[in-house]
């Protein structure tokens, strides 16, 4: 079984072959990677030297934020709920109106079928003559 170590060497050695790189060029290829490697170590380190005392800072601050901002979240987010969806008496007796002004035009046109209806039945009706 190889160590991760070893694995990683056999997964790199791999991937030049994959890629044509020759035998003969595979140590220089290494060295490249291993000063990307360290580039990017040195970065790394950079940003975090930079990033302790902000950390520190905000830490200081950040547990009490923690703490409070899901009430307060939860504070804000009720009240615009509630006033998104608040309906003042204006806009009930609107409401009123157009339910009214629909079902009275649902009853006229139910009206109009039913006297089409009837109208229908009696001309259909049998007049009690005999056609030959």
């Amino acid at each position: 079984m190889l160590t991760a170590r070893e694995a990683f060497k056999v997964g790199f050695i791999s991937r030049c072959v994959e890629k044509g790189i020759p035998i003969e060029e595979i140590p220089g290829v290494v060295k490249q990677a291993m000063e990307k490697v360290a580039g990017v170590g040195d970065l790394i380190r950079g940003v975090t030297d930079i990033a302790k005392p902000v950390v520190s800072t905000a830490m200081g601050y950040g547990v009490p934020l923690a703490l409070a901002a899901p009430p307060v979240l939860g504070g804000l987010a009720g009240y615009t709920a509630a006033q998104v969806s608040d309906i003042d008496d204006t806009d009930v007796e609107e409401i009123k109106k157009k339910e009214i002004i629909d079902e009275l035009r649902k009853r006229r046109s139910q009206l109009l079928r039913d006297k089409r209806m009837r109208d229908y039945r009696s001309r259909r009706k049998a007049t009690g003559r005999v056609f030959l």
